[in-house]
């Protein structure tokens, strides 16, 4: 079985994640989470335009059904936060709830299609790398989607492999769509 190392964050494992040849670009890479503004990492700024852009070019809907589960885990989360009464005060909160849920799906799908046409997969060292990367608060800036939940009413639960290996292909995807549009 393989270890996520823990008291240290692997860089051969980063650099393959990102794709990453020489230190330059692993310099390059990490200003991206360690440049900020308005309390936005640079590489999250860049992934939000680019799902932003593809969905004013390629809109869609989704079912209100799915909105709506997808509206309930989040309250979910936010329910366990300590400021979720001064989020719940605001005047719209439910439609701003429903607008993050209706984003987050979207992303997730267009994330989804791309691997699939891309035939990108995630084998078990993207799943070290993916790991690797939620051991600190600097580095799971780098994670893009929001992570499977590994605790359940206080008690914490494995994950499956299919559902780790989902949430790798979509970031590996989204590191995959970045690389592809840098290039050019």
């Amino acid at each position: 079985t393989a270890v996520v190392p823990n008291a240290y964050v692997c860089f051969e494992n980063f650099k393959s994640q990102f794709s990453l040849q020489n230190k330059k670009e692993l310099h390059q890479k990490l200003t991206e989470v360690f440049s900020f503004r308005n309390d936005l990492s640079q590489r999250r700024a860049t992934a939000e335009e680019l799902f932003r852009l593809f969905l004013i070019k390629h809109p869609f809907d989704v079912p209100d059904e799915v909105v709506h589960n997808e509206q309930e885990q989040l309250l979910q989360i936010i329910r366990s936060t300590p400021d979720y009464q001064v989020y719940k005060s605001q005047p719209k909160f439910k439609e701003y709830i429903r607008r993050l849920a209706e984003k987050q799906i979207k992303e997730a799908l267009i994330a989804d299609l791309v691997a699939y046409q891309e035939t990108i997969n995630a084998d078990q060292n993207d799943v070290i790398a993916y790991l690797n990367l939620t051991k600190r608060p600097r580095t799971k800036e780098f994670i893009y989607f929001v992570p499977p939940q590994t605790k359940v009413q206080g008690q914490e639960l494995p994950i499956s492999s299919s559902v780790m290996e989902l949430a790798c292909r979509r970031e590996k995807t989204l590191n995959h769509i970045i690389h592809q549009l840098a290039r050019r």
